[in-house]
């Protein structure tokens, strides 16, 4: 019968045994693996420091942070995923697009702003934003202002409906804007506000800020393109 012991096995042993020295080699070759993976890590991090070092010394520690700061920009606005956040359909006489409503305004007494914004292509660069809100009372809205920075799109309302609730009222407006100005009023640098007029009385909306940083940068790509669209 042939042997089936592995060289270097002792007497004794049975067949198809790991001798003791090759086991050791092996657990060697693993440990010895796992440091150099980590030397290499710690190699590759100090190589990095040393050249961030050495750029930051001749272009200057100022001009090397706004270089980080623009590409950090680009990164984020690049990666902003705008697909999700509207519909669009062709039809025979241009496409219509529509975005999915976003709550990006608050009042601290009555609650919060949501709105949307329907664009249909050829027609006279319109747009309608629709905008529901919520109030104590059933009084209706005349008007209402988005303003951001410079920009600022006002008109009269028409009423949607209006509906009780357990809390107040459900109120829901459309009014008429100049679509050009949607580019602009996406702005994250800028705090917008919307302000609501009942009987000439002024109800004023803030921004959430955090909200209106994410979502700005995704407001002004989606009219930047259909903008583009319409042109070609």
């Amino acid at each position: 019968m042939t042997d089936q012991r592995q060289p270097g096995c002792q007497p004794g042993c049975q067949p198809g045994c790991q001798p003791k020295g090759l086991i050791g080699r092996r657990i060697g070759l693993q440990i010895g693996l796992q440091i150099g993976r980590r030397i290499g890590r710690w190699i590759g991090l100090q190589i990095g420091r040393w050249i961030g070092l050495q750029i930051g010394r001749r272009i200057g520690w100022r001009s090397l942070s706004v270089v980080f700061c623009c590409v950090g920009t680009l990164l984020t606005v690049s990666g902003q995923e705008i697909r999700s956040h509207y519909v669009s359909k062709a039809e025979a006489d241009g496409t219509i697009y529509h975005t999915f409503p976003v709550t990006l305004f608050e009042n601290s007494e009555a609650g919060d702003l949501t709105f949307d914004i329907t664009y249909k292509e050829h027609r006279e660069g319109r747009a309608t934003l629709n905008f529901t809100c919520r109030m104590a009372n059933a009084d209706a809205v005349d008007s209402v202002r988005f303003e951001s920075g410079g920009i600022v799109m006002a008109g009269p309302v028409a009423r949607i409906y209006l509906e009780p609730e357990k809390r107040g009222w459900k109120h829901r407006y459309t009014f008429d804007l100049d679509a050009s100005r949607l580019c602009g009023f996406f702005d994250e640098r800028q705090q917008p506000e919307v302000t609501l007029y009942i009987s000439g009385v002024p109800w004023i909306y803030r921004v959430k800020r955090s909200a209106w940083r994410s979502y700005a940068p995704i407001g002004y790509r989606i009219f930047e393109m259909i903008r583009v669209n319409e042109l070609r």
